[in-house]
């Protein structure tokens, strides 16, 4: 999976290494004007997870982000499937769906 550039993330811990005072505060009041554009549009505050590569979780964090973008553009092929209860299962990328009426 190839991840895509959506976001632009600072770690703090770098931009107080990297940056003058005086930019750090630049810096803040172009984040705050972001913030309120995003406010004044609807989309209310940014929430994230961040999950650095060098993590444990990191690539389970990807794989799991994977599967959900692969089910999700998926062109199912449904079998049933009796285990656990009625419902169905993708052959092609392994989606279950226990609410079946097919």
């Amino acid at each position: 999976m190839t991840l895509e550039p959506r976001y632009l993330i600072l770690k703090v811990q770098d931009v107080r290494a990297a940056l003058s005072e005086k930019e750090i505060v630049a810096l803040a009041a172009m984040a705050d004007k972001v913030a309120l554009a995003r406010d004044e549009r609807g989309a209310g505050p940014l929430q994230a997870v961040v999950v650095e590569a060098d993590w444990p979780e990191y690539r389970q964090t990807c794989a799991a982000l994977e599967l959900r973008i692969r089910q999700e553009q998926c062109e199912h092929q449904w079998d049933w499937w009796f285990v656990a209860g009625e419902g169905k299962v993708c052959r092609k990328c392994g989606l279950r769906d226990f609410k079946a009426e097919d």
